[in-house]
């Protein structure tokens, strides 16, 4: 649904994956993707989390977020993936795989819009249905 919040949470354990599918019920933006992950064991197993649209995951909280270490023991990480415009029915996934020692707690957050009705169209559709108009009132005459 349009203008409205998603977030997702899920504990990645050792040997897991892990996968978020949304689908839009109506034609929407998706904003840009929030990723966050936090667990322990120094921030070592934040950098060993992949993520990405497919399967096959690619990003990683190494090479492309964020990890932020508060302690020696627990740590967090940030990062995103692009948004984009969906129409009725269509569906994206993240995917988390991992390569952890310990528990990491991985979520996604985004944000959803309308996209606008282009400017164009009622004035076009008005024109339409003037110039029928004003062809019926010449077949009358």
């Amino acid at each position: 649904m349009a203008n409205v919040s998603v977030t997702t949470n899920e504990i990645l354990n050792p040997g897991d994956t892990a996968e978020f599918t949304y689908t839009a019920l109506e034609r929407l933006r998706v904003n840009t993707i929030a990723l966050s992950g936090t667990g322990s064991n120094g921030g070592k197993d934040l950098d060993n989390i992949e993520y990405g649209f497919t399967s096959a995951t690619v990003n990683s909280f190494k090479n492309d977020g964020i990890v932020i270490v508060f302690s020696k023991t627990a740590a967090s990480a940030l990062a995103s993936l692009p948004g984009g415009f969906m129409d009725v029915g269509d569906t994206f996934t993240i995917y988390w795989e991992d390569g952890i020692l310990y528990p990491v707690n991985v979520g996604a957050s985004f944000t959803t819009s309308e996209v606008p009705l282009p400017a164009a169209l009622p004035l076009l559709a008005g024109g339409l249905g003037l110039l029928g108009l004003a062809r019926r009132r010449k077949a009358r005459a």
